[in-house]
C-alpha cells in the first residue's frame, strides 16, 4: 500500500534492538529501535526473544509483533532515520 506513508516491504533482526529494513521503494537501511520501545504493549517485545518476532504487516507497511506492538512511520509521511548497510 504505497500512500501517504513510506511502506516497510521486509523487516529482519540485525541484532536486539536493530532492525534492517527494506521500503516499498527499494531504500535499505537499518534502523535502531529499542529506545522507541515505549509502554506495556513492549514488554515482551524489548526482551531478544520477543523483538526477534518481528514481521511486517502487509496491509499496513508497519513492522510489527504478536501481541498488538507496532512501529509505524509517522504520520507525516517520514521514514525512520536509517543507517545505510555497510557504513
Amino acid at each position: 500500500m504505497i500512500g501517504l506513508t513510506p511502506d516497510i516491504a521486509e523487516a529482519r533482526v540485525v541484532s536486539h534492538g536493530v532492525l534492517a529494513l527494506t521500503f516499498a521503494d527499494g531504500l535499505e537501511g537499518e534502523v535502531v529501535v529499542l529506545e522507541r520501545m515505549r509502554g506495556p504493549v513492549f514488554d515482551r517485545v524489548r526482551t531478544p526473544e520477543g523483538f526477534a518476532k518481528v514481521r511486517v504487516d502487509g496491509d499496513t507497511g508497519a513492522v510489527t509483533w504478536p501481541g498488538g506492538a507496532d512501529l509505524a512511520p509517522d504520520g507525516k509521511g517520514r521514514r525512520p532515520r536509517l543507517r545505510r548497510r555497510g557504513r
